[in-house]
């Protein structure tokens, strides 16, 4: 009972940072709610593990916790310098 009152708090505020995204006009806050949205994704994925008793939704919460984490950083550096070139690809002359 309560792994389903904490489910359904998790989909209102999956709810609450969708509609946070839409009205949201900068873009690294964007960026940040839609890690927060990851994040509580994360979580959700991981109870519902726990109720059906499945381990294998706990490889997918790892997976898309790391394919989160990339996309969060790569979209940072995307949008903080308007192209992927970073120092550690840059040729050194």
């Amino acid at each position: 009972m309560f792994l389903l009152l904490l489910s359904a708090f998790i989909i209102i505020t999956m709810v609450i940072l969708i509609i946070s995204i839409i009205t949201m006009k900068d873009y690294f806050s964007k960026i940040l709610v839609v890690n927060s949205f990851g994040s509580v994704s994360i979580a959700l994925i991981g109870i519902l593990s726990i109720i059906f008793s499945d381990q294998t939704l706990i490889d997918v919460a790892l997976i898309y916790a790391l394919i989160n984490f990339i996309v969060t950083i790569s979209f940072l550096k995307f949008f903080n310098k308007k192209n992927f070139k970073t120092e550690l690809f840059l040729e050194k002359e």
